[in-house]
């Protein structure tokens, strides 16, 4: 799923994953609800069209990507910075300042694997570990980029309860993001004998 959505830009029906697959539309409707209830992915109410599936989603955020031609929405920043790993190419990451709302913009190298530039260039991530059941409506909301240590501080003086989560250079942020998306799409070895 995550696959056709970043191939087609857009969320698939369950339709169109039923005829890709071949998997019928009632054995689809379990799998999906399996991997729904381990966020892994979530759907409109009908159940007929998912909505996200990480890193992607199909509602507008502030973590804009550039893959393949296309702008698609990644759900945080972490999940913006994993794309290029996972699908083993660059991209360019648009976004605003939680703050001040400036635009930031990364692009990486290297098919996803390092940073050709950030502008700014002191841009940081607030990784938030505020996990509660669903990622997508608990700590994504607060996994963001910020253009300066400075506004990211300014945001955590305001947050009520206090955040709890650490604070990551772009780098850091980008193997984070490699360490957890770059492994999705890979296929198994067969074994050896």
């Amino acid at each position: 799923m995550v696959s056709r959505f970043g191939s087609l830009g857009r969320p698939s029906h369950l339709a169109e994953i039923g005829e890709a697959t071949g998997v019928s539309t009632g054995q689809l409707r379990e799998i999906i609800a399996e991997l729904e209830r381990r966020d892994l992915l979530g759907t409109d109410p009908s159940a007929d069209r998912v909505r996200y599936a990480y890193p992607f989603t199909a509602e507008p955020t502030e973590h804009r990507v550039r893959l393949h031609g296309r702008e698609l929405h990644a759900l945080c920043a972490i999940d913006a910075l994993g794309i290029g790993g996972m699908f083993g190419t660059d991209v360019v990451i648009t976004a605003s300042c939680r703050i001040c709302g400036r635009q930031i913009e990364i692009a990486t190298a290297d098919n996803g694997k390092s940073l050709s530039h950030a502008r700014p260039a002191k841009a940081v991530v607030w990784y938030d570990l505020g996990y509660s059941g669903c990622a997508a409506s608990s700590n994504c909301q607060s996994i963001a980029f910020f253009c300066s240590q400075a506004d990211q501080h300014r945001w955590l003086e305001a947050r009520n309860p206090p955040a709890a989560g650490y604070s990551l250079t772009l780098p850091q942020a980008l193997e984070l993001g490699r360490a957890i998306f770059e492994p999705v799409l890979r296929t198994a070895a067969p074994d050896r004998q």
